[in-house]
């Protein structure tokens, strides 16, 4: 079995206010044809899909249009997950259409099992773990908020359109429909067809053995006796338990001791009672009852979106905490023969032994981030496990440049020589670009995006406390330092109008 990695889209994203929209076009279009050519059964998207959690109508209309090539109209299997750029809803909003497509879409932790050519593969997903994402899917989970139905049978034929198909695999209910809030405790789903490749996907479940929350007569039980698994395993936090153990539960649950005051009598994973829990070990949590679906005879494999310790940071990333905050320790990811991880834009391998990746942003989104991109073509069996990991390079799309120019015409030949290049142009000179210069600069040079003006000179006279000085000198300091250029007196004259109307 052949499996595409890839990670970071961030559709929609923009470059100092540049549209990349058909750049962003032109390299989907390209792993769509590296999965025609290399015929890969399976393409991964780790993550952050999106730039942002409200991307414009082009992105989306973008989004759905790559996933349909990718898949080849329902023929080859697409599997994402959210990252944290994205809305999770959002994501999700056409699940039910785009499995007619064999595309998941995942917003919370779940395994999906995919049968094809005579061999199995089993994904453990776990979205971006938020700790109020995670709370949601787990309280879904405790009460049975999940609606399982009969797999997608599909067939290799071009003549088995969408249309044709029958069923949508189970899915997670948002938990706002009736119709979505099923309840068939350990369903068991079974293939109609008799040779085409399905797909199952199952949402955690609690096992029979797990404790289920009670209330007695309005009054709280802090003395959790319950029967919990002897591993310490269980499938899911409860969710009255307030995950978070943020101290602001008030259910009156078993499980918990409700308060979460650190006064339970159990060290029991569904309850979260042990608060100085590690966000590794969270992770490590919310990823075992999806990983429980692995199996000897399959292909196992994990995908998430997480900082994971040992992994450089490419560029650009958002929310790469401060002092590690959520940073993964490995040795929380499950065991199993690869794992396909999307946030850090740099391509890299955090554990080459285990086959833990990073497949990096398709294309670079910051002028300070790695910049060569790729794709990772994984080979795998499930006797063997993975046989072969190659990274693909990624050709689409401008490169980002950083020049540097100690005088004009310096900045001139350099951008000549890299006229294809969006630019970033650090320039030093002795005085501010005059009005001709930074008019040439812009005409000339359509890709120059950014110019970083640095006067050594004008520095060096600055040396007189600013506060002393007019609010007009400060405002021209300001404006020269962000633009290269003198303010005209009108602008100046209307910053000095506005600052009085305050």
């Amino acid at each position: 079995m052949k499996i595409l990695h890839t990670s970071d889209w961030h559709l929609g994203k923009k470059l100092e206010g540049r549209d990349r929209l058909d750049e962003q076009r032109a390299v989907l279009n390209e792993i769509a044809e590296i999965a025609e050519s290399r015929n890969i059964d399976i393409v991964l998207a780790a993550g952050d899909i999106f730039d942002n959690a409200i991307p414009g109508a082009d992105a989306e209309a973008l989004f759905y249009e790559s996933l349909v090539r990718i898949s080849d109209y329902g023929k080859r299997k697409v599997i994402l997950i959210a990252g944290n750029h994205d809305d999770v809803e959002r994501v999700t909003a056409a699940q039910s259409l785009a499995r007619a497509y064999g595309i998941y879409l995942s917003s919370g932790a779940q395994s999906v099992t995919i049968e094809a050519g005579g061999e199995t593969a089993v994904f453990a997903l776990l979205s971006y773990p938020t700790d109020a994402r995670m709370a949601e899917f787990e309280r879904l989970c405790s009460f049975g908020h999940f609606s399982l139905s009969e797999p997608v049978t599909e067939s290799r034929s071009k003549e088995n359109s969408p249309a044709k198909k029958e069923k949508s695999v189970g899915e997670l209910s948002s938990g706002r429909s009736e119709r979505d809030k099923t309840e068939i405790p350990n369903a068991q789903l079974k293939d109609n067809a008799q040779s085409s490749p399905q797909c199952t996907v199952h949402s955690p479940q609690l096992k029979d053995g797990s404790i289920h929350a009670k209330r007695n007569g309005g009054k709280k039980n802090k003395s959790a006796t319950a029967d919990c698994e002897t591993d310490k395993s269980a499938t899911v936090d409860c969710g009255l338990c307030a995950v978070n153990c943020e101290k602001s539960a008030t259910a009156d649950c078993e499980l918990c001791a409700a308060d979460c005051e650190k006064s339970a009598t159990v060290d029991c994973e569904l309850c979260a009672v042990h608060c100085e829990e590690t966000f590794s070990e969270r992770v490590g949590r919310w990823f075992r009852p999806a990983a429980r679906d692995f199996r000897p005879d399959s292909i196992n494999i994990a995908v998430s979106h997480l900082f994971v310790q040992g992994g450089t940071v490419g560029g650009g990333e958002r929310e790469i905490e401060l002092g590690g905050a959520k940073l993964v320790d490995r040795k929380f990811l499950p065991d199993c023969h690869y794992t396909a991880l999307g946030h850090l834009h740099k391509q890299q391998a955090i554990d080459a032994e285990r086959h833990v990746y990073y497949s990096g942003s398709i294309l670079p989104c910051y002028f300070d981030e790695w910049p060569d991109k790729c794709v990772i073509e994984v080979d795998c069996s499930p006797g063997a496990g993975v046989r072969s990991v190659e990274m693909i390079p990624l050709k689409s799309g401008r490169r980002l440049t950083t020049l540097t120019a100690d005088s004009f015409t310096d900045a001139l030949d350099k951008l000549t020589a890299r006229a294809d290049d969006y630019v970033s142009l650090e320039l030093t000179l002795p005085a501010p670009l005059s009005d001709s210069e930074n008019k040439l600069l812009k005409t000339t040079f359509p890709n120059l995006l950014k110019i970083s003006l640095k006067l050594p000179e004008q520095e060096k006279r600055r040396a007189v406390n600013v506060r002393v000085l007019p609010k007009a000198e400060l405002f021209r300091g300001f404006y020269l330092r962000r633009t290269g250029t003198e303010p005209t007196e009108e602008m100046t004259k209307l910053f000095l109008e506005l600052m009085e109307s305050e």
